[in-house]
C-alpha cells in the first residue's frame, strides 16, 4: 500500500486493491466494492436499481480502480423472473475511491445505444447521449434539445468537456466515392452490357457520376451479387461499372465497420453468432486502429451462450475488464486475447477468431 498527497480536497489517497461486483435480485442489483479485501455495500436493493458494470479501470490515472455503471431502465419484476421494457434510454454514473472513502458522481445521460469510451490524452472520456427517441425518421425529428456530451473523471466528479446538439452533427448523406474490391479489376464498358473500354484495379477510389438504375445480377464465388449499372468518367469519356463490386468509402474501410460475423462500433461491439443469436460489448477506443473488447456481455440468445462458464481455464474473463485487442491493420482484423486458455476451452470457441478479413459482398449488401 502506498500512501501520497494531492492538492485537491482530498488531500491523501492510498493506492489500494480494489474490485467490484454486482448482486441481483430480479430487476433490483446491489453494488458491492471490495477494498484490500474489506466488503463495502455502495448501491443497496433499496435504491431499486437495475446495473450492468460497463467498464473498471482507474478514471482519474490515481492508480485506484473505479466502475462505470450503466443504470438500465425499463425492468419490470414478473412471477417467472423479470424482463424489460425499452421505454427510455439508459443512464451512466461512476463510483471511484481515494483508497479511504468511496466517490459516486452524478448520474448522466438518456442513452439508448451505449457509451463510447475512448482514451484521449492517457485519460479516459465517456461520450454519453440525452435523447427521447432510439430513432427518428427524420433528422426534421429530431429535437432540439437532444444532445451528445463529453465527460471526463475529474478527481472523483464527473467533468463535462464538450457538448453538441445531435441534430447539428447528423452524417451527411451517401458520398458518390467508392471503392474497388473485385480482386482481378472491375471492366469499364462503353455502356451498360457493353463493350470493353477500361479497368480499375482492385482497391482503387473512383467517383460515381450517377446511378443508371439498370439492373445486372451476376454469380461470383458461390455468391449471387446484385446490383446496378453506374456511370463514371474515364480518360475524358463516359463509361459504365457494376456496383455489385463497389463499395461506398463512408462503410469500408477501417477499425468501425462491419466485418461480416461482427460489428464495431464507436460504443460496442456486436457478435452475429447466428439469426437467433446476438452477444454485444462495450469497447474502449485506444486510437483510430486500436479497441479493447470489455468483457461484460449483453446476451440475446435463444440457447445457453455458456460465457459464464470457467471451462477449467488457468483464467476465466472478469466483468468490466479487457479481454481482447482488436487491431486493424492493412485491411485485416487481429485480435489478441487476454485470456487465451479461456478462449481455447470455450465451447462456441468459433465466434472468438483469431483475425477477420473484410467480407465486401456483406458490406455491399449482397
Amino acid at each position: 500500500m502506498s500512501i501520497s498527497c494531492r492538492k485537491d480536497q482530498n488531500k491523501f489517497f492510498e493506492k489500494v486493491d480494489v474490485s467490484y461486483k454486482i448482486e441481483s435480485d430480479n430487476c433490483y442489483d446491489k453494488l458491492i466494492a471490495f477494498i484490500n479485501g474489506e466488503e463495502r455495500t455502495l448501491v443497496d436493493y433499496s435504491e431499486k436499481l437495475k446495473l450492468t458494470i460497463a467498464l473498471i479501470d482507474d478514471f482519474n490515472n490515481d492508480g485506484n480502480l473505479d466502475v462505470l455503471l450503466e443504470n438500465v431502465k425499463g425492468c419490470e419484476n414478473s412471477q417467472n423472473g423479470y424482463y424489460s421494457i425499452n421505454t427510455q434510454g439508459n443512464s451512466y454514473f461512476i463510483f471511484s475511491t481515494n483508497g479511504k472513502d468511496f466517490f459516486r458522481t452524478k448520474e448522466v445521460g438518456n442513452d439508448w445505444g451505449g457509451v463510447k469510451i475512448e482514451k484521449i490524452n492517457d485519460l479516459l472520456h465517456f461520450t454519453i447521449d440525452s435523447t427521447e427517441q432510439r430513432f427518428y425518421k427524420d433528422k426534421r425529428d429530431i429535437p432540439e434539445t437532444d444532445t451528445e456530451k463529453v465527460y471526463a473523471l475529474n478527481d472523483y466528479s464527473l467533468q463535462l468537456k464538450s457538448s453538441r446538439f445531435i441534430k447539428n452533427s447528423i452524417p451527411r448523406e451517401e458520398n458518390n466515392q467508392y471503392r474497388v474490391f473485385a480482386k482481378n479489376g472491375l471492366i469499364i464498358r462503353d455502356s451498360p452490357n457493353g463493350e470493353p473500354i477500361g479497368k480499375l484495379d482492385f482497391g482503387q477510389i473512383i467517383t460515381v457520376d450517377r446511378n443508371t438504375n439498370i439492373e445486372l445480377s451476376l454469380e461470383d464465388d458461390d455468391y449471387r451479387i446484385d446490383g446496378y449499372w453506374y456511370q463514371i468518367t474515364y480518360d475524358g469519356q463516359v463509361g459504365y461499372v457494376f456496383s455489385g463490386f463497389l463499395i461506398n468509402t463512408d462503410y469500408c474501410c477501417s477499425l468501425f465497420m462491419d466485418w461480416a460475423d461482427i460489428s464495431i462500433g464507436e460504443e460496442g461491439i456486436l457478435f452475429r453468432v447466428h439469426g437467433q443469436c446476438y452477444i454485444s460489448y462495450p469497447i474502449k477506443i485506444l486510437n483510430n486502429n486500436e479497441i479493447e473488447l470489455i468483457w461484460s456481455p449483453s446476451v440475446d440468445c435463444k440457447f445457453p451462450s455458456g460465457l459464464w462458464e470457467d471451462y477449467g481455464a488457468d483464467r476465466s474473463p472478469e466483468i468490466g475488464k479487457p479481454f481482447a485487442k482488436y487491431t486493424y491493420k492493412n485491411n485485416k482484423l487481429f485480435v489478441e486475447y487476454y485470456y487465451p486458455d479461456w478462449v481455447k476451452k470455450y465451447s462456441n470457441s468459433e465466434i472468438f477468431m483469431s483475425s477477420y478479413d473484410i467480407n465486401y459482398h456483406y458490406l455491399n449488401g449482397n
